[in-house]
């Protein structure tokens, strides 16, 4: 008899629903399939891919924590920034993830990380060429242009650093699952749809 695979994922069986319309499952590890989203327990861990092209990778796993709040609470920000903050650390939800990249893409997460650093200390630089002028009466135009370059560059830092890292995109976290969106299709082309009571959301399965 052939060996199992180590590292194939937990396949789901269903077991009957509970009044809570919930699936209980004697896996409280498993990973499971609704649509095109891999859901995960609020501390779960990815089959040994890479999260980016979904090739094997025998790399160390990489710790995640995650966090999610209702995309609605943004519009919070037109009455005040602080009350944002305040309800989006309030209404967030907290998950983690264990993952890994193949070496390739780890590679490329450390370019792209390193590049935002670089483009942020540009932008850091220009805008300190400014403080050379400070008392003088009248600077040049270029030094004054540097303002407003400086703080461009900085923004265009932090917007190649964030897509330069991201590895794990988060669709919602619930009281039960993580829902990740954007995997390859290997992580959860081989599991089974998770059951409905309605067609429109899942029965995410619970540990009894």
């Amino acid at each position: 008899m052939d060996d199992p695979n180590p590292y194939a994922s937990p396949q789901y069986a269903p077991t009957p629903v509970n009044g809570a319309g919930e699936v209980a499952d004697d896996d409280p590890k498993a990973n499971w399939r609704w649509e095109n989203y891999l859901l995960l327990p609020r501390e779960g861990t990815l089959p040994p891919r890479c999260v980016r092209c979904g090739e094997p990778t025998d790399l160390p796993l990489r710790k995640k924590s995650v966090q999610w709040y209702n995309p609605w609470l943004a519009l919070t920000i037109l009455l005040s920034v602080p009350i944002f903050v305040i309800l989006a650390l309030v209404f967030q939800k907290k998950g983690v993830v264990y993952f890994t990249l193949c070496d390739a893409h780890a590679r490329r997460r450390r370019r792209m990380i390193a590049a935002a650093w670089g483009i942020g200390f540009l932008g850091v630089a220009q805008m300190g060429v400014i403080f050379s002028f400070i008392g003088r009466p009248s600077p040049p135009d270029w030094a004054i242009l540097l303002i407003f370059t400086g703080i461009a560059t900085m923004i265009a830092g932090a917007v190649v650093g964030s897509i330069g890292s991201r590895t794990i995109h988060v669709q919602r976290i619930d009281k039960h699952a993580i829902w990740l969106k954007k995997l390859p299709p290997t992580f959860y082309d081989h599991l089974p749809q998770l059951p409905t009571a309605n067609g429109s959301k899942p029965l995410v399965p619970v540990a009894r």
